[in-house]
């Protein structure tokens, strides 16, 4: 696949792209979503930059360049087979309350420690669903009157899971 033809600047900085495609043979949801057997290396490009409404679209501006951990999340979006459902449930200390919302992931970001140590993904994955402490939660039950306050906050996946999970890991937090 080539990653820069100079002839067309819709062509040019598609490296993001040929990453996704390149895992292809790992993630069959690439092929049945973008039904890469039947398109040439041009109609690929053609079709993830007309697909997202023209997101991927190449610009002078971020000159063309693109997360392929983005795209990827897009394309995970449209097979249902690779969703996962994830429960939040958030519990006001004062007040006592909980809240419970779900939602569904195309793919589980985890995030590195800020300090160098050796981990694992089990050790991201449990960091993740671990319970967290939060401040200045808004509360909106009129009934408790108790509007900012503390609580923790965990998560958990729910129901049937998929067959193939996506892990992103991020190599950095918004701290660093």
């Amino acid at each position: 696949m080539p990653n820069f033809q100079p002839d067309h600047s819709d062509y040019q900085n598609t490296c993001f792209i040929a990453v996704v495609v390149n895992l292809r043979s790992l993630l069959p949801a690439i092929n049945d979503v973008l039904h890469l057997n039947m398109r040439s290396w041009k109609e690929t490009i053609s079709e993830v930059r007309a697909r997202w409404v023209q997101k991927y679209k190449y610009t002078l501006e971020f000159q063309g360049q693109h997360d392929a951990a983005e795209l990827l999340g897009d394309i995970l979006w449209e097979a249902p087979a690779y969703r996962w459902s994830e429960k939040k449930t958030t519990t006001f200390y004062e007040c006592r309350h909980s809240t419970e919302t779900e939602h569904l992931l195309s793919m589980v970001v985890l995030s590195l420690p800020e300090e160098e140590v050796t981990t694992s993904v089990s050790v991201l994955v449990d960091s993740y669903l671990e319970r967290q402490e939060l401040t200045d939660l808004k509360h909106d039950d009129i009934l408790c009157g108790v509007c900012n306050q503390e609580g923790e906050s965990s998560s958990s996946f729910q129901g049937v899971q998929p067959d193939a999970c996506v892990l992103r890991i991020n190599r950095y937090t918004a701290s660093m």
